[in-house]
């Protein structure tokens, strides 16, 4: 289930970003996993706070979109025990059926793989997020996984992220201040290394 062993390429959509180096802007990528399980769960959360920094937008959303009908995109603990649980739910919940998707009597698809589109169904392929000092604001135990469904396959997921990227940090001289510090000293001007905090998370039980 780790993520050590998925193949990730990274692609600049059309258009890139738009806008203007300060005020409102719009940062697209469209990032490729290769997966190597026919369900395999994948932690992307690094991969999306890294290009939420890339942007250089400090505040605003950060939009996720599969590109395809047999994955999913959703936000729950990453931890192996629960993992399980989650696959073993979803295979239980969808289950072996004469489903129609799969007879050729009814559709044209070889891939025999209803019970992938149903999962990625109920599961859903689209997730909103905000952003918050350059970061994916998430919940103390919340990670950012990408389920597929019908693999081995490459897995494309559309990343858009919109908003404000203060003149501040154009105008000021970067300032020195600790490197164990999570945020710049106040009215410094400066930003925090990375383009901001390691990781905004907020405290709380495993909810």
């Amino acid at each position: 289930m780790s993520a050590s062993n998925v193949k990730v390429v990274e692609l600049e959509a059309s258009g890139g970003s738009t806008a203007p180096s300060t005020g409102f802007r719009i940062f697209n990528r469209i990032v490729d996993w290769i997966t190597n399980d026919r369900m395999q769960l994948i932690n992307v959360t690094d991969r999306i706070n890294e290009i939420v920094r890339k942007s250089g937008i400090r505040d605003g959303v950060v939009h996720l979109q599969s590109l395809h009908t047999t994955t999913a995109v959703f936000i729950n603990e990453w931890q192996d025990a629960l993992l399980h649980d989650v696959k073993h739910f979803l295979e239980e919940l969808i289950q072996d059926h004469p489903w129609r998707h799969n007879d050729p009597a009814y559709s044209d698809c070889e891939r025999r793989n209803a019970d992938s589109h149903l999962r990625g169904m109920i599961m859903g392929q689209s997730l909103c997020l905000q952003v918050r000092n350059s970061t994916v604001l998430l919940g103390t135990w919340q990670s950012i996984i990408l389920a597929e469904f019908d693999g081995p396959r490459s897995r494309s997921v559309s990343i858009q992220v919109s908003g404000v990227r203060p003149a501040a940090t154009a105008r000021h001289a970067p300032a020195i201040y600790s490197r164990g510090s999570a945020h710049p000293p106040s009215g410094s001007g400066a930003t925090a290394p990375g383009g901001g905090c390691p990781q905004i998370r907020i405290p709380a039980g495993r909810t």
